[in-house]
């Protein structure tokens, strides 16, 4: 897997609208080929400058089949406006993740099995619901490996751990796991 960034420069004034493109668009990239995901990060010294991160399955998933595909236009259409100049665009694959001090965030493996005379994914020894075929539930368990990088809202989580004894933590929205899907 690798993650494109673009570094783009928004026109004075259209940061908001440009932040909604990119949520608008969600679809577009999430029901691409081979998109596992995207995040966006806005500078906070300069407002008016953003860096989209999209983790793809390859180079070529990114620029020979979402490029040339429809969803591209639609993103285009969505964003294109708030562009004070073309984005930068390059492609990168992780070679180091610590988050403070420890090594980098949690990790979904999901797996497609047989499972009650069709197919499911599976996660930590939990099924997911069957599915008719291999491919049907490979596209599932693509589907919630991306929303599991989807930043999210700040705030108090409660969980129970293996031993019975219930937790509470307050997580970051930006922190989420990394994700793969085994076929």
């Amino acid at each position: 897997m690798i993650t494109e960034f673009a570094e783009i420069m928004v026109k004075a004034g259209m940061e908001e609208a440009f932040i909604r493109g990119v949520a608008n668009s969600r679809e577009a990239f999430l029901g691409a080929p081979g998109c596992h995901g995207f995040s966006l990060v806005r500078s906070v010294e300069a407002p008016d400058k953003f860096i989209l991160m999209v983790q793809w399955e390859s180079v070529a998933h990114h620029m020979e089949l979402f490029r040339n595909a429809p969803a591209f236009q639609i993103w285009r259409d969505n964003v294109g406006h708030c562009f004070a100049a073309s984005p930068h665009v390059w492609h990168g694959g992780e070679v180091l993740n610590h988050k403070e001090g420890r090594p980098g965030m949690s990790f979904a493996h999901y797996k497609i099995v047989p499972h009650d005379g069709g197919f499911a994914y599976t996660l930590d020894g939990v099924f997911s619901e069957t599915f008719p075929s291999h491919e049907a539930a490979l596209r599932a368990a693509r589907r919630v490996a991306a929303e599991q990088r989807v930043p999210g809202e700040s705030g108090q989580i409660e969980y129970q751990d293996a031993n019975g004894t219930w937790h509470t933590e307050h997580v970051l929205g930006i922190d989420r796991p990394q994700a793969d899907v085994e076929e």
